[in-house]
């Protein structure tokens, strides 16, 4: 009987020491889980904002190279220009 008893009260902490342990466990899971997932949404928005960044940057110099495209463009017209008034005034 007073093994029984004693067999009773041993199962009796190993359950509560059994339960607290799993509901640390579960508790810093949840606590760690969603912190990771948070850095990896982080580092992904990062890297969408550096593709976003290169894009504008060629965008911007594209634009740059077709502004000295024109300006070239208009230069020579206005050479032209300027060559044909004067043999018009001949």
């Amino acid at each position: 009987m007073n093994e029984e008893k004693n067999d009773s009260l041993i199962r009796k902490v190993l359950t509560t020491e059994v339960k607290w342990i799993i509901s640390v466990v579960i508790f810093v899971f949840g606590v760690i889980s969603p912190y990771f997932g948070i850095r990896q949404d982080i580092a992904l928005i990062q890297k969408d904002i550096q593709v976003i960044n290169i894009n504008h940057e060629t965008h911007i110099q594209d634009i740059l190279q077709q502004q000295k495209e024109m300006s070239a463009q208009i230069l020579e017209m206005q050479k032209q220009f300027i060559i044909i008034i004067a043999e018009h005034k001949k």
